[in-house]
């Protein structure tokens, strides 16, 4: 079997993942089965997850979907926004109502600051780069825009899709919207990873929120007890957390023994 799980929000919902989740992820792995990892995330942020809460997916896919690393972290694959375009969606995401911006180059992530009053502690999270270096690069694979208001969020999600659609995809998240290139999702990230892996099987995806739909959509969708109902409505099952998921399809396993 194959368990494909969000991060932040779902395996990850405090400080650092649960002592419980953590352990149950080593027992689905020691058991056969594989585990990847689907964020939001660029990989800069998410190595420094998996150092503090020392674990190890068998295949890790960030960018909503489009960029993917092996076990080893090595890059095995990253979906950019066609540059020219990338600017003008840059300049339009400057103009508005949000807290920051995060500009990806892939891996690495910069932040601009838009309003410091409401500048977000998740938004702080920068890398080596600033954001004038990764535009110099050439190169764009995700933007993030952290808005606090969930009404204000939809609303904005939606100009996006109406001005850039035909480049990019928005994704509305816990407190953000993740934009991507267009083709993008976690649901067809995951399709990539399960083939370069090479996995067979049932394959279970566990999420939290709207970004997660496309791959409990693709798959057998599961969220978590504290998900809006509008993403439970997805959900084939509904599990207090990571480890709680796995405890239960590892006892199914056992039944059909």
């Amino acid at each position: 079997m194959i368990l494909a799980s969000d991060y932040d929000g779902t395996l990850r919902v405090s400080k650092r993942v649960e002592p419980y989740d953590l352990e149950m992820i080593r027992r689905w792995q020691q058991a056969g089965h594989r585990f990847i990892a689907v964020t939001g995330r660029s990989m800069q942020t998410f190595e420094k997850e998996m150092e503090i809460n020392a674990f190890h997916p068998d295949f890790i896919v960030t960018n909503n979907g489009g960029a993917l690393y092996d076990r080893d972290g090595c890059q095995v694959k990253v979906n950019e926004i066609p540059f020219e375009q990338a600017m003008h969606i840059y300049h339009y995401l400057t103009q508005l109502p949000c807290s920051s911006i995060v500009v990806n180059e892939g891996k690495y992530r910069a932040v601009q600051v838009l309003d410091e009053a409401s500048y977000d502690a998740k938004g702080r999270e920068a890398g080596p780069y600033s954001v004038e270096e990764i535009i110099a690069k050439g190169r764009i694979a995700q933007f993030v825009l952290f808005i606090g208001d969930e009404t204000l969020r939809h609303q904005i999600a939606k100009e996006i899709e109406m001005r850039f659609g035909d480049v990019v995809q928005p994704f509305i998240n816990v407190d953000c919207i993740d934009i991507v290139p267009k083709g993008c999702d976690k649901g067809k990230g995951l399709k990539q990873a399960i083939a370069l892996l090479k996995a067979e099987g049932e394959v279970y995806a566990i999420g939290d929120s709207y970004n997660d739909l496309p791959m409990l959509d693709a798959y057998i969708g599961c969220c978590v007890a504290h998900a809006d109902d509008a993403i439970k409505a997805h959900a084939a099952y509904v599990f207090a957390g990571v480890g709680e998921a796995i405890a239960y399809l590892l006892a199914k396993q056992e039944e059909k023994k």
